[in-house]
């Protein structure tokens, strides 16, 4: 029963799409304004940029030239924690982009000699496992052919995640949305879909519990009752005892249900 609601909702969600025009000049703005930051001079802003490419689905090789000269021209020479650290930064937001062109400065990176700092040599292969990962998941996140009229370009992309069936993804975007406190209602929905149509699957590793479990505690801290008999259910029936019993300390912590003295430490 809990499925085939949760496959209603899914359905009437994915449905009411409109055309990907609607949305490409408020794209085209959010790259200009990246392309700025990166040809000015604060860090904090580039870094903050770095950490939003994760989950912005931009693959736009304007944008990641610029960033690919300030690496190459960087990690060569970088020795002091802030030089390694933006080193890091940019090795990482080459892999979001998803472009192959761009594995030859990391290869280069990854390759350096022995005498080049280790964590440099690991941040080059963070970037080009990124790529790797990256070349698939930004059609999916970019892809305004499921956006919805109404919704913002971030909410949009989150949703889009939310939809696939890559869990690294759904844990990118439940993390955002409770990172960033969004009460959307939309995006609530997305997540007590994915949660009817897996809690009964069997996970048997710690990573797939770890990740089931972002899921269900973003849904918690929205500490909405519409989706208490949700996670009454998990705490009830959910496949793992490790899902039961978070489900069952989340209700006694945002819901105030359940009497035992539980922790919610996973996070």
């Amino acid at each position: 029963m809990y499925k085939i609601f949760a496959n209603i909702i899914f359905v009437f969600i994915i449905g009411s799409v409109i055309p990907q025009t609607s949305f490409a000049s408020n794209n085209q703005k959010i790259i200009d304004e990246y392309i700025k930051i990166f040809n000015g001079h604060s860090w904090a802003e580039q870094k903050d940029i770095c950490n939003k490419l994760q989950w912005s689905g931009i693959s736009d090789t304007t944008l990641f030239d610029i960033i690919d000269k300030k690496l190459s021209s960087l990690f060569p020479t970088a020795k002091g924690r802030t030089d390694i650290d933006r080193t890091a930064w940019y090795a990482k937001a080459l892999g979001t982009s998803g472009q192959e062109k761009y594995l030859t400065t990391l290869e280069s990176m990854a390759h350096a000699s022995e005498k080049s700092n280790k964590k440099l040599i690991k941040y080059a292969r963070e970037g080009i496992a990124l790529q790797k990962k990256y070349v698939i998941w930004n059609p999916i996140i970019s892809d305004r052919t499921k956006f919805i009229e109404g919704k913002t370009d971030e909410v949009n992309r989150f949703a889009n995640m939310l939809k696939s069936d890559i869990w690294e993804l759904r844990v990118i975007a439940a993390k955002r949305i409770s990172y960033q406190k969004l009460n959307n209602t939309y995006l609530y929905e997305l997540l007590e879909t994915v949660i009817l149509n897996e809690y009964q699957k069997e996970y048997s590793d710690k990573r797939s519990i770890d990740n089931f479990n972002w899921i269900t505690g973003t849904l918690s801290r929205s500490a909405n009752k519409k989706y208490l008999p949700t996670l009454e259910m998990l705490a009830k029936d959910g496949s793992h005892s490790k899902i039961r019993f978070y489900a069952s300390s989340r209700l006694q912590k945002y819901y105030n249900i359940g009497t035992d003295d539980v922790d919610d430490d996973l996070f």
